[in-house]
This record gives C-alpha cells, sequence and structure tokens, in this order.
C-alpha cells in the first residue's frame, strides 16, 4: 500500500508539473547530491564487510580455551557462528578488485592507447567490467570458498498479488505518510539525476522529459507494489546510460 501512495503522488508530480522546480536547482546542490549517493553506496559496502569479520572471522581454538570477549559473549548468549576467516578474507579482496578494475578502465580514456573514441567507448564500460571481473574471481578462481547468497523462495509465485482486503484506518494512514516522503526522495534523486544528465556539457540531442519519466516511474512502481516486488529507481540507469542517450 505504501508503493501505491509513492507512486500516486508521482503521478501528481509528473501532471502538475512540478519538476520545473528544478530550474532552481544550482550545480553545487547536484554535486553534494551526487556526493551523498556514493557515501551512501559505499557505507553499506564497508557494513557488509564489518558484518563478515563478524561473523566469520574467528577459529574454531577461539572456543576451546582463548576465548576472547566476543566469542565468550556469543557463547553465552547461545549464538555461534561457522569459524571461516577466508569468507572475510574473499570480501575485502573483492571489494578492492572491483573498485582497482573499474577506476582503471575509466581512466583508461586518458591513456595513449587506442584512437580517442574507442578509449571513451571501453570508459563507458568500466563499471561492468570492474563488476564481471569480481563476479568473476569470486565464482570460479575462489568457487571453493562458499559466500553468502540472495536467498530466492522457489516456492511463492513470482506475480502473486499483495491482500488489500479491509486494512484498518491506521495503516493506511501510516502507508499514506510513508508513501508520500518516498515519494520526495523519488522526486528529488530522480529529477536531480536527470539534471546532472541533461548537463550542456554532456552534448545530448534529445532533450528532456523530467515529468514522462516521473510519470513512468510511477506507473512501474504502481504495478510493482502490487505484486509484492521491489521498486524501481531513474537513478543509476540515467547515470548510467549518459553516453547512450
Amino acid at each position: 500500500m505504501t508503493g501505491l501512495f509513492n507512486s500516486f503522488f508521482l503521478i501528481v508530480y509528473s501532471l502538475s508539473g512540478i519538476s520545473k522546480i528544478m530550474s532552481f536547482c544550482s550545480r553545487s546542490t547536484e554535486e553534494i547530491f551526487g556526493l551523498f549517493i556514493s557515501i551512501a553506496f559505499a557505507v553499506d559496502s564497508v557494513k557488509y564487510i564489518v558484518n563478515e569479520f563478524d561473523h566469520f572471522y574467528c577459529f574454531p581454538e577461539d572456543y576451546v580455551g582463548n576465548a576472547t570477549g566476543d566469542v565468550v559473549k556469543r557463547a553465552a548468549a547461545g549464538v555461534y557462528y561457522e569459524c571461516d576467516p577466508a569468507k572475510p578474507l574473499l570480501s575485502v579482496l573483492l571489494l578492492i578488485t572491483t573498485v582497482y578494475v573499474g577506476v582503471a578502465i575509466f581512466n583508461f580514456k586518458y591513456s595513449r592507447y587506442l584512437n580517442a573514441d574507442k578509449r571513451v567507448l571501453v570508459a563507458d564500460y568500466s563499471l561492468v567490467i570492474g563488476v564481471a571481473a569480481g563476479a568473476f574471481i569470486g565464482s570460479f578462481i575462489f568457487k571453493h570458498i562458499e559466500l553468502k547468497k540472495f536467498i530466492v523462495d522457489e516456492t511463492r509465485p513470482l506475480f502473486q498479488a499483495a491482500n488489500f482486503q479491509y486494512p484498518p484506518a491506521a495503516a493506511v494512514g501510516a502507508a499514506l505518510g510513508l508513501g508520500f516522503m518516498i515519494s520526495i526522495l523519488f522526486f528529488m534523486e530522480g529529477n536531480i539525476a536527470e539534471s546532472i544528465v541533461n548537463n550542456p556539457s554532456n552534448k545530448l540531442k534529445k532533450g528532456s522529459a523530467f515529468h514522462l519519466d516521473m510519470f513512468v516511474t510511477g506507473v512501474i512502481n504502481a504495478i510493482l507494489s502490487i505484486f509484492t516486488l521491489p521498486w524501481c529507481t531513474v537513478l543509476c540507469p540515467t547515470l548510467l546510460s549518459t553516453s547512450e542517450l
């Protein structure tokens, strides 16, 4: 229900032309938002690495004899994790590899190899190449180390509509408030991302479509919300498709 309210507000924003206020957005605001997105991704990555070390960076002998304070606390609570230091260390290796390869490929456009157009073409796929390199190392070279995988409930139908029968008034009010706040976040990130893409320095040949993108995002998220699927946003695809646009 929160997603439906979010989609409703996005469609209202698009039909009312409220995206016009982005003409007052300065370049500094765009840069600050880009920095915020970078920090958010970096924090999530670090949190995952810290969690891996907290769960798996231990040794079997720690539970027998020289137990650290953390291990004693876990044992007292009846919580035991598999001791496998290779898992967090591999996670760090994959993190460094992905970042290094991505940055190295992105900086390839400043090298002396190939011509300018081909260097830019290779640099445009730096993120894809970096992720592919990390995935290859983790899945094939270190395939004997089993990392955490995304759990999929294969018994649940993929397209199963949510149950909206007679929700209480309190739930509707809470969903309305959350949907409005989330719509503000979607509005800000979508419009600022498009402002970055439509910067004159990118020399795009086609005009901008702020309201159309907002409308399409609202319709797609409404459908996803009905089937309780994750929402989508225009942020990353828009920023990554600048060259293609």
